[in-house]
């Protein structure tokens, strides 16, 4: 737990590596969401912003479990490059934990657009040393090229990593993790992936609320601790040797 200041160190805990807690409906519930979890102890949130409205949000309802990750999405609409300057001016007052999400997304024929605003996004991470949390569909070998041409010594992790055991071999190659999420459960190839991340050992768990909801949970931040029960099942891990590697690689990331 955390002895109330923004900033201090945090003592090891289970994390939710990604959420969005200023979006409908978790932004009004988000505090008493955030104490229910302690049973569990997840806490620690790396809650994401979009624009510059919702960095402001994020702003004014700090609190130290929450660590913010800011940055300019490559297929929210609500996400634009107008707000770069914005983004720039909190990575400069030191208000960010990390950049993010950020990538390649298919579903929008803009490559030039997305390519653009996330090479801009890469010098803003590594100019103010921030790790990058990375949002991909199906454009993996592009972000590979990316990062192993252009960005080799960004750190941060791949969010909702729902990909081959292929793409796991590939990615590996860069100093990144990979976060996963409940959308990991439904893979052909569930075991051998959760297994090939958990030997490397860079890995993150998140539960994406209030845009995905464990099925069994009541609130959306306390179904991290079913995808934690689930991955430990599928993956014959024991749940204190995940705890440690994802605090291992939070620190790791975090620098």
């Amino acid at each position: 737990m955390f002895n109330g200041n923004y900033g201090e160190e945090p003592v090891k805990c289970w994390i939710d590596g990604h959420c969005h807690l200023c979006n409908e409906p978790l932004n009004d519930t988000f505090g008493e969401e955030i104490s229910q979890t302690y049973e569990h102890n997840v806490r620690l949130f790396l809650s994401t912003a979009l624009n510059r409205n919702e960095i402001d949000w994020h702003l004014v309802n700090r609190r130290p479990e929450i660590k913010i990750v800011a940055g300019i999405h490559p297929f929210y609409d609500k996400s634009n490059i107008k707000d770069f300057d914005y983004l720039e001016e909190q990575c400069r007052k030191s208000n960010l934990w990390g950049i993010g999400e950020v990538g390649y997304d298919n579903r929008k024929n803009n490559h030039n657009y997305q390519k653009t605003i996330l090479y801009q996004q890469l010098e803003l991470a590594i100019n103010y040393d921030l790790p990058v949390v990375f949002h991909v569909v199906h454009r993996y070998n592009e972000l590979y090229q990316t990062l192993k041409n252009d960005f080799p010594t960004i750190r941060g992790f791949i969010h909702g990593f729902n990909g081959s055991l292929e793409l796991v071999e590939m990615l590996s190659r860069l100093d990144i993790g990979f976060s996963l999420g409940y959308k990991i459960l439904q893979n052909k190839d569930a075991y051998s992936v959760i297994r090939k991340i958990l030997r490397r050992g860079l890995v993150v768990l998140e539960t994406d609320s209030p845009f995905q909801r464990y099925p069994e949970s009541e609130g959306f931040l306390t179904g991290l601790k079913g995808l934690i029960n689930r991955i430990c099942e599928l993956s014959d891990y024991h749940e204190d040797d995940l705890f440690d590697k994802q605090w291992h690689t939070f620190r790791n990331i975090d620098n």
